[in-house]
């Protein structure tokens, strides 16, 4: 159950980051040319050799299997990781989804971002963002929003803060959400992001 109530939490935080900004077409083979290739991952660790990124988790971290990730997919949206720290599982996590928006051929990660904070305005009253920016992540540069809401978690109103970054590559959107309460663990999330190939150690 408690497994479940974690997927839901993170399925709910990549869903408003993605598939409610609607850029994608309802037909999942909508572009069979698409280099896109979905990433591998296993226990410890998340690779993407055409994201040329991997995610090696922290030792208190659990990577949700690959079957449970793959059943979040749904029409041009492809989760491709959810892992999160073993203290806190609904507040301390981080996912990462691919959305096709080869429909929309102008979209940019501005435009994406613009779209994705009026689906979340509609879905969550309550949310307040903070200065977009930018951050590099394995040696790559996304686009980054912060903002928090109140939600409940395991019985208590809570204000939970994440980030949302994004970045398009080729015909896709890669977006990661992250979910932390202070800046210490934001970091340590991150921590597990490298370029492909090169060595790490947690």
């Amino acid at each position: 159950m408690k497994t479940r109530k974690i997927i839901g939490g993170l399925l709910g935080c990549l869903m408003l980051c993605g598939i409610l900004v609607g850029c994608s077409g309802n037909d999942s083979n909508s572009n069979p040319n698409s280099n896109y290739r979905k990433g591998t991952v296993t226990e410890s660790k998340f690779t993407s050799e055409w994201m040329e990124i991997q995610y090696t988790l922290p030792s208190d971290m659990t990577m949700l299997s690959e079957e449970t990730i793959a059943s979040g997919s749904k029409d041009n949206i492809q989760v491709e990781m959810q892992a999160y720290l073993t203290d806190a599982p609904s507040t301390k996590n981080i996912g990462m989804l691919a959305e096709d928006v080869s429909k929309d051929t102008s979209i940019d990660e501005n435009k994406y971002i613009e779209l994705t904070k009026t689906q979340m305005e509609k879905a969550i009253p309550d949310i307040t963002f903070g200065e977009q920016g930018k951050r590099t992540i394995a040696e790559q540069e996304f686009y980054e929003l912060p903002y928090s809401y109140t939600r409940d978690v395991d019985g208590t109103q809570t204000t939970v803060t994440q980030t949302f970054l994004c970045k398009k590559k080729e015909d896709r959107m890669v977006c990661i959400t992250l979910t932390y309460p202070d800046q210490e663990t934001l970091d340590h999330l991150l921590s597990g992001f490298s370029p492909l190939n090169q060595t790490t150690s947690q």
